[in-house]
């Protein structure tokens, strides 16, 4: 997806967490997105800044391994598009995601629609068993 010349609105960010989700690697990005966005309009700049969207692996309240609670805006069963930027966030629950081929189909397909796709930590697993990170020099932490 090309990025206009002139953004029109805020860009749209779409965290994808699931059950036993490291709290702080979905918070984290929120945050700081969320930070970016005050300071652009608090300095009056041109850029609209982000629009945020918890995407669930399922629907319903996301326990976080801390078992913090998160609720998503959507699950990736109806995300399909209107995305720049996919983040899949870490956590020991995404083992459980490397084998679930309608998770991985829609990584697949997301990876295709949108601008920038990245991961917090772990995240990087579920891209790399969707076949993301093939022939490709990447690293986490």
């Amino acid at each position: 997806m090309a990025r206009p010349a002139t953004l029109s609105g805020p860009l749209r960010i779409a965290l994808f967490a699931y059950p036993d989700v490291q709290a702080l690697d979905l918070s984290g990005p929120l945050e700081m997105f969320a930070r970016a966005t005050r300071i652009l309009r608090e300095e009056h700049r041109a850029h609209p800044g982000y629009a945020l969207t918890v995407v669930g692996a399922e629907a319903g309240p996301i326990a976080a391994s801390s078992g913090f609670r998160f609720l998503p805006d959507t699950t990736w069963r109806t995300l399909r598009s209107g995305v720049d930027t996919l983040l899949v966030v870490g956590g020991r629950g995404v083992d459980s995601l490397l084998t679930d081929r309608g998770i991985l189909g829609w990584v697949r397909g997301m990876a295709r629609r949108v601008r920038r796709l990245g991961s917090v930590c772990t995240g990087a697993f579920l891209l790399a068993e969707a076949g993301l990170l093939d022939g490709r020099t990447v690293s986490t932490h």
